[in-house]
């Protein structure tokens, strides 16, 4: 009867160690999920963020495209006077 007592509070012993090592390992799992759910927020913010850029980018790139032509533009523009003004000039001199 002393060795089934002896078994029984060894085993006793052993399963309060396993709830231990479960208790902890439920810990582990709940900090793992919230360190998940944290790169799943920075990964969603940075996707944002990237699409973000590339639409800014995009904007900029329309932007600039617009002021190169308007700048063509008034250089013709300017070219043209010029013609204009080297014309009067000679008629005036001439």
């Amino acid at each position: 009867m002393d060795g089934l007592k002896k078994r029984l509070t060894s085993l006793e012993v052993k399963v309060a160690n396993i709830e231990e090592d479960v208790g902890e390992l439920k810990e582990n799992v709940k900090e793992l999920n919230r360190r998940m759910n944290a790169v799943y927020c920075q990964v969603a913010f940075l996707t944002e963020f990237r699409i973000e850029m590339i639409m800014f980018k995009d904007e900029t790139n329309k932007r600039f495209e617009k002021f190169t032509e308007e700048q063509e533009t008034i250089k013709d523009w300017a070219t043209d006077k010029e013609v204009e003004l080297r014309t009067l000039k000679l008629a005036q001199n001439g």
